[in-house]
């Protein structure tokens, strides 16, 4: 079985950067056609890893404009995610995690699934992720299989980092996208779509909301990591 968890390919990495959220913004505006879109060009713009579990709605799908003389990084960051009701954030080591508040401890979210053990030798994302996504997919989906088929899209040049085990999926996800952290062209963004109305899977867990608009819904990757130049697909922002 194919592994449907989408990926970038690598190149070098930009020099680290540290986002101070204290700062102040001068003169800026932010437009996008959705939150989620919103929340990514503040990411891009200001250069600090995210990542997102939002659920689709009237509200995170309405077009943003706003405009600050002055204001902070952090307040900024708050009046957006202040926008649809039941949004809070926080920093997890570094990374903005903007979630919904009613699900994220709820134990039918598939972040709160447990990941793959340890390995001691460093691993690329890529791979990094394939072992997790098998970990989900064996939870939400298909508890009957055991194994899986897929191919690893990467580059030579790509770094490889020591992945905590034994984490929930987010704190994975967080330590994915902070490996060779900060570059234009890795990813710096994860995001999990939950859809309007609750989908529940075989085993109980809350589906996400299709991103892959040719594959069917169990075939849909649990997570989207993306970088800070591409466009994001079309069903999150609209």
């Amino acid at each position: 079985m194919k592994c449907p968890v989408l990926f970038l390919m690598i190149a070098a990495a930009l020099p680290a950067q540290t986002v101070i959220f204290s700062d102040e913004i001068q003169n800026y505006t932010l437009q996008a056609n959705s939150f989620v879109e919103a929340l990514k060009k503040l990411s891009a713009g200001f250069q600090f890893p995210l990542g997102i579990e939002w659920t689709k709605s009237t509200d995170t799908l309405t077009p943003i404009d706003l405009h600050w003389d002055r204001i902070t990084l952090s307040d900024a960051i708050q009046t957006l995610v202040s926008i649809p009701a039941g949004y809070g954030w926080r920093t997890e080591e570094g990374v903005v995690h903007v979630f919904q508040t009613r699900l994220v401890t709820d134990q039918r979210n598939l972040l709160n699934v447990i990941g793959p053990p340890t390995i001691e030798s460093p691993q690329s994302v890529h791979m990094e992720g394939m072992l997790l996504y098998n970990v989900v997919n064996h939870r939400v989906r298909h508890p009957e299989q055991s194994g899986y088929i897929g191919s690893i899209l990467g580059g030579a040049d790509e770094p490889r980092c020591r992945f905590g085990g034994g984490l929930p999926v987010r704190e994975i996800l967080n330590q994915m996208i902070k490996c060779g952290f900060p570059s234009s062209v890795r990813p710096a963004i994860w995001i999990v779509t939950f859809p309007t109305r609750p989908v529940f899977s075989p085993t109980g867990f809350l589906e996400v909301a299709p991103i892959l608009e040719s594959s069917p819904d169990q075939d849909q990757p649990f997570w989207f990591l993306t970088d800070w130049r591409n466009p994001l697909p079309p069903p999150m922002i609209r």
